[in-house]
């Protein structure tokens, strides 16, 4: 085994035991990898938007987590899970949560 793969689908937010689990899963001394990381298409897009930037902050602060991969999907008839961008490749506030983590946290990794 080299490494961990953890779906991340976040409809509440529970940081305390998403950094418990984490914590616990470290000691094994692998990788982490957040997969499936979304916040749940029954929210808006504002409260998508927070919880996205939460959960991507508290995944890459944890020292064991290597990578994060988004999990987005847009559908014809409005069923948005955590997308980035419109039909029009116009930003939705996901969209701008990722822009503004990526220009502003850049780890150097």
């Amino acid at each position: 085994m080299n490494g961990i793969g953890l779906e991340s689908h976040f409809s509440k937010l529970k940081f305390p035991l998403m950094k418990a689990i984490v914590d616990k899963l470290a000691t094994l001394k692998l990788p982490i990898k957040l997969t499936e990381t979304d916040t749940g298409y029954k929210l808006d897009t504002e409260t998508q938007a927070i919880y996205l930037e939460q959960a991507l902050r508290e995944g890459f602060s944890h020292p064991a987590v290597d990578r994060i991969m988004l999990w987005t999907a847009l559908h014809p008839f409005g069923f948005y899970q955590t997308c980035l961008k419109d039909y029009n490749l116009q930003n939705l506030l996901a969209g701008d949560v990722v822009e503004k983590l990526l220009k502003n946290g850049k780890t150097g990794r």
